[in-house]
């Protein structure tokens, strides 16, 4: 899809993404980029195939091949490499998910968070 935007040079100590998000068992680059839409960032990196990191600007380490980043994540995308981030556009992946999806994890935090106010009335 249009969201992918390609391997980039990554170091440790000056993160080409700022911030980093989670390392996940079974990352997805779906799951990824929805964890930065939710903080307002605009890029989603992924890198040795768990770890999500979110940006507002990426890439200062410059573009390297695809063959470079063909670490898998839980699905068969690519999530990255050793120092080697799979970048995303946030907001260009959001419109081609399918909004049942969407909305279903949108219901599901609204669920959680109901379940936690009654636990507190109580």
């Amino acid at each position: 899809s249009n969201s992918y935007l390609g391997c980039f040079v990554d170091r440790i100590g000056k993160r080409d993404l700022s911030t980093f998000i989670s390392d996940y068992e079974q990352l997805t680059p779906k799951q990824c980029i929805l964890a930065c839409q939710e903080q307002n960032f605009p890029y989603a990196g992924i890198q040795y195939g768990n770890e999500c990191r979110c940006g507002r600007q990426y890439g200062k380490y410059g573009q390297v091949s695809d063959d470079e980043c063909t670490y898998n994540c839980s699905t068969s995308e690519k999530c990255g490499g050793h120092n080697r981030n799979s970048i995303y556009s946030v907001f260009n992946s959001i419109d081609t998910f399918t909004t049942g999806c969407y909305l279903y994890i949108l219901c599901f935090t609204e669920k959680e968070a109901t379940i936690e106010s009654d636990v507190i009335t109580k």
